[in-house]
């Protein structure tokens, strides 16, 4: 509920600016926050993901045994190269039966 009040209200006062003090200004102002929001939102990223760390918990070894041991399958034996990966994840996007999808 948040994000789009906030959103509104920013665009709306931007383009007051636009419009109240010439659209040189209106747009620099724009870009300006657009930049600088990104630019914080990066540093934030990378601050917590040095800080914490993601997917320094568990060894792979060990991630690849539970795979093996949910799915039944030997992860090992299913080594794609990134083509083949790549390939693998366009032809999932369309579902083989798509009534059979949308029921699901």
């Amino acid at each position: 509920v948040v994000q789009p009040l906030m959103f509104t209200s920013i665009s709306t006062g931007v383009a007051s600016v636009i419009t109240s003090q010439g659209s040189q200004r209106g747009f620099r102002t724009a870009i300006l926050f657009v930049l600088g929001t990104n630019i914080i939102a990066i540093a934030i990223a990378l601050l917590l993901a040095a800080l914490l760390e993601p997917g320094s918990v568990a060894p792979s070894e060990y991630l690849l045994q539970k795979v093996d041991a949910k799915y039944d399958i030997n992860v090992q034996e299913i080594e794609q190269t990134p083509l083949q990966h790549t390939m693998a994840a366009l032809d999932n996007l369309i579902p083989r039966n798509i009534l059979a999808a949308v029921a699901n």
